[in-house]
C-alpha cells in the first residue's frame, strides 16, 4: 500500500470549507483532469453513498466508482474507489478548525496497485507520480475555491 498526504491552511472558517467537500459535483472546480461527475447527490450525509467520477488523463477518459465509507458531519469522510487497472484507492478528507476564520484541510489517499504485469503495466503508465500530482492539484484547487467564497 502506498500513501499520499497534503495538508493545508485554508483563510474561511471550517463551515465554508466543508460546503465546498460536500458536494462531489463540484469536483470539476478543483481538478482538471476531473470532467464530469455523475449520480452524485448534492450533498455527502452518510456511508454508502455513491457517485462516478469521469477523468480525462494523457487523452484517455477514465470513470471511477466511489462510495463513502466513513462520515463525520462537518470533519471528515472517506470514499474509496476502483480507479481502473486494479487501481484501488482510498480517500480521507478532514477539516480541522483553527479559529473563527481559519481551518486545516487534509487529505490522505492510501492506495494499492496489483500485482504481477498488470502492477508494472500501472507503474509504467506513472499511475503514482499522477496521483500525487492530482492530490495537490485538488489541494490547491479547494483552498482556492474555498477563499474565494465569501464566509457567511
Amino acid at each position: 500500500m502506498g500513501t499520499i498526504e497534503h495538508v493545508a491552511e485554508i483563510e474561511r472558517p471550517a463551515e465554508v470549507v466543508w460546503a465546498v467537500l460536500e458536494d462531489p459535483r463540484r469536483l470539476p472546480e478543483l481538478s482538471r483532469s476531473t470532467i464530469e461527475v455523475r449520480g452524485a447527490p448534492a450533498r455527502l450525509t452518510s456511508v454508502g453513498q455513491t457517485f462516478t467520477q469521469v477523468v480525462k488523463v494523457v487523452g484517455k477518459r477514465f470513470e471511477s466508482e466511489w462510495e463513502v465509507t466513513s462520515f463525520e458531519p462537518g470533519r471528515s469522510f472517506s470514499i474509496e474507489g476502483d480507479v481502473g487497472y486494479g487501481v484501488r484507492y482510498c480517500l480521507r478528507e478532514a477539516v480541522d478548525p483553527l479559529g473563527p476564520d481559519r481551518c486545516r484541510f487534509r487529505l490522505c489517499i492510501t492506495y494499492g496497485l496489483p500485482l504481477g504485469i498488470l502492477g508494472r503495466v500501472a507503474g509504467r503508465l506513472g499511475i503514482e507520480r499522477r496521483a500525487k500530482a492530482e492530490a495537490a492539484e485538488v489541494v490547491a484547487g479547494l483552498k482556492a475555491v474555498a477563499e474565494a467564497t465569501p464566509a457567511a
